[in-house]
């Protein structure tokens, strides 16, 4: 039977957080490293700014999927700027759906960047990745909505399902 968890990152993870996004045959190559790197600063500094930058699901055990917010403190909402599950043999479990409804879940309490109130709402741009499972209908299927504005990737709101601004 499989067991999967959802955690927050806490600084000592952000290395499997930044090795979920970069397949291991890419880690050496000079300008990713230097990516790696920025990501791991931006994601320490962030954690300790937020008190949190992502989740992680772990399947027995092991890093299997993430999904990355920040928040724009101007428009007091949380912008989830990644979800994934990077290998197909974790993908359609479930492990997409669970980081979402955690994040959901989180984002209905107070936060002391948005003057100890939740946000108004979860903000991202759905786009689709040849041979994943497109982000849009995860969004979708779990309540979210997309937004009435016209732009390249629309929108998909909501802080409390069937918000939108």
């Amino acid at each position: 039977m499989e067991f999967y968890k959802v955690k927050e990152v806490e600084p000592e993870e952000v290395d499997s957080l930044v090795n979920l996004c970069v397949p291991p045959k890419n880690r050496n190559f000079p300008s990713i490293v230097e990516g790696i790197r920025a990501k791991q600063n931006w994601a320490r500094k962030s954690i300790e700014l937020f008190g949190g930058v992502a989740k992680i699901a772990y399947l027995n055990g092991s890093p299997a999927g993430l999904i990355q917010y920040q928040p724009k403190l101007e428009e007091k909402v949380l912008e989830i700027t990644c979800i994934l599950v990077p290998e197909r043999r974790n993908q359609r479990r479930g492990l997409g759906k669970a980081l979402l409804n955690a994040l959901i879940k989180d984002a209905s309490e107070p936060k002391p960047y948005f003057d100890e109130a939740p946000p108004k709402a979860l903000v991202t741009w759905a786009f689709n990745v040849p041979g994943y499972f497109p982000q849009k209908h995860l969004l979708l299927e779990n309540g979210l909505q997309t937004s009435l504005r016209k732009q390249p990737f629309p929108p998909i709101l909501s802080a409390q399902r069937g918000v939108c601004l």
